[in-house]
């Protein structure tokens, strides 16, 4: 045999495509990012035709970390390593479908040697090279260069998930520190209502929108972004407070086709969240409230619930909730999947807790508590409830077909 032909034929079996492309779409949906990008690297590497099937899923959604001991070269290194070879490579960067820019340009600012504009005009240069994009993060430090950013958006015209804000909790100082007359220049690190709409236009097939930073807007403005979501998340990384006004402004395109609502209940005015409720509660089928206010509680919010957003069968309650029998009474008016309560405390003991549920008949799975209570908050979920007689209750409820978790 020939020393020049491809070692796939040596040691390779020539397997059919039909069988290969499952296994590497089990491996990318199974594994965390970090893994399944590291073994999908390995695969390109084995032959000609994993190579071929296992590169586009490698580049949909590319991962980069932090410098390490595996790869100690700076982030900014890889990053514009990346960015060349996307430029030089159009049918790998065709393949790019999500890119979570706003993890890769904070990364970038931890590592305290790369110019905040260098930054900016690499994330714009992302965007730029890769116009199949469904999914994308905004970052914050890409705020600078809005013209830019909207122009390469503006060509985006498959996307379908957006995430404005990146979760970044302090301000920038290179944003802030700058002369004034040239943060106006840059953009002064905002986004308006009105260039956001002006960027929707462009994404007829946009579903799913995550705002976790303020659009800025002028009160004579009343612009409304004009796609037709199937899910939206109002959750700002900042104290800030909203109407329902503000809201139905995301939302006004979407009354009939609304499933998926979360909202974060102290950012809301008072009397915001039930208006909300009952104009786009139709069609919910899930439904999340959120809140880092530990006492805030609204108690309207189950019988609007009932008579509004009929639907619901997946729900999340972040704020407090009291297992009141007249509660469930109501919460088993809905055709609830999946209950997740952050609940003070259990008023009946878990012998009987199975019996309070199975007024549920269509529950698969019931969470109690939360993960981000502290350790007295999370005592007094279960308080007088032995690790023996939850264990005895989680068997009792999974045999009737309920996961149950408590925190």
């Amino acid at each position: 045999m020939d020393e020049d032909e491809p070692r796939e034929d040596l040691h390779v079996p020539s397997l059919p495509i039909d069988l290969i492309f499952p296994i590497l779409h089990h491996l990318v949906h199974t594994s965390d990012r970090p893994t399944s990008t590291s073994a999908l690297e390995q695969l390109c590497l084995v032959s000609r035709l994993f190579r071929t099937h296992a590169q586009p899923l490698l580049y949909a959604s590319p991962h980069l970390t932090p410098a390490s001991q595996i790869d100690p070269r700076p982030l900014i290194v890889r990053a514009r390593s990346l960015a060349r070879t996307l430029q030089a490579r159009p049918d790998l960067a065709a393949t790019v479908r999500h890119l979570d820019l706003g993890k890769w340009t904070n990364s970038l600012k931890e590592e305290a040697r790369t110019d905040r504009r260098a930054i900016s005009l690499l994330a714009v240069k992302f965007v730029e090279l890769c116009p199949g994009l469904r999914s994308l993060n905004f970052p914050n430090v890409s705020f600078v260069d809005v013209a830019d950013l909207s122009l390469a958006l503006a060509k985006c015209d498959k996307m379908e998930e957006v995430v404005f804000g990146d979760g970044l909790l302090q301000s920038d100082p290179w944003v802030v520190n700058l002369d004034p007359a040239i943060r106006d220049q840059f953009g002064s690190a905002t986004w308006t209502i009105e260039s956001m709409r002006g960027l929707m236009v462009h994404w007829p097939e946009l579903r799913r929108f995550e705002l976790k930073a303020r659009l800025r807007s002028s009160r004579e403005d009343q612009t409304t972004l004009p796609c037709r979501l199937e899910a939206f998340q109002c959750d700002f990384t900042r104290q800030s407070v909203v109407s329902a006004g503000y809201v139905d402004r995301m939302l006004r395109h979407s009354v009939d086709t609304l499933k998926d609502l979360t909202l974060t209940y102290h950012q809301l005015s008072p009397g915001s969240l039930l208006s909300l409720v009952k104009a786009y509660g139709a069609n919910l089928t899930s439904f999340a409230l959120l809140s880092k206010d530990p006492i805030s509680h609204d108690p309207l919010l189950l019988p609007t619930l009932l008579s509004h957003a009929p639907k619901i069968h997946h729900l999340v309650l972040g704020t407090r909730f009291h297992l009141s029998n007249d509660n469930l009474s109501l919460l088993s008016g809905l055709p609830l999947r999946h209950l997740e309560l952050r609940t003070p405390a259990i008023p009946f003991p878990p012998r009987q807790a199975d019996a309070h549920f199975a007024s549920m008949p269509l529950l698969e799975k019931l969470v109690l508590g939360s993960e981000k209570e502290t350790e007295e908050e999370r005592g007094a979920i279960a308080a007088g409830w032995s690790e023996g007689e939850v264990l005895a209750l989680v068997k009792r409820m999974a045999l009737s077909g309920v996961e149950l978790v408590v925190r």
